[in-house]
């Protein structure tokens, strides 16, 4: 893959973020400006360089991915929030093996999501913890 794409879009979040967009389907400028919340001045640019890549079209006032984009977004978006999970808690993160934990659960980390560190001090390290038992999971 061209280094220049995987630069293209991961670099910049309005890219990013009107790629995601156009995964639900194809948008007019307004929809687009409306949920990204963006001037149409600063997204401009970024779509004539999505466009110029060939990862969207344009037509008749509609944006849309191409087949291209449709491919790219797809793979894109479990990277993202697999990134996302790491940066997280970098340092937590850092510090951990995980060879231990199995191959396919590895493969799902990405689902994590919002998630919340609770470290035990370790006077109560076998004890239950309360956190776990007043929220419901």
């Amino acid at each position: 893959m061209n280094p220049g794409l995987l630069d293209l879009i991961l670099f910049s979040e309005k890219r990013k973020d009107f790629l995601l967009l156009l995964k639900e389907g194809p948008k007019d400028i307004e929809e687009i400006l409306e949920e990204l919340q963006v001037p149409r001045t600063a997204l401009l640019p970024q779509i004539k360089k999505l466009k110029e890549e060939g990862l969207v079209i344009h037509e008749e006032g509609i944006y849309q991915l191409s087949a291209i984009g449709e491919i790219v977004v797809e793979k894109m978006q479990p990277l993202i929030e697999t990134l996302s999970v790491f940066e997280k808690k970098e340092e937590f993160w850092a510090d951990r093996k995980l060879a231990p934990i199995p191959p396919h659960l590895v493969d799902k980390i990405n689902e994590l999501g919002n998630y919340r560190l609770i470290e035990p001090d370790l006077s109560h390290t076998f004890d239950l913890n309360p956190e776990f038992v007043k929220k419901p999971f």
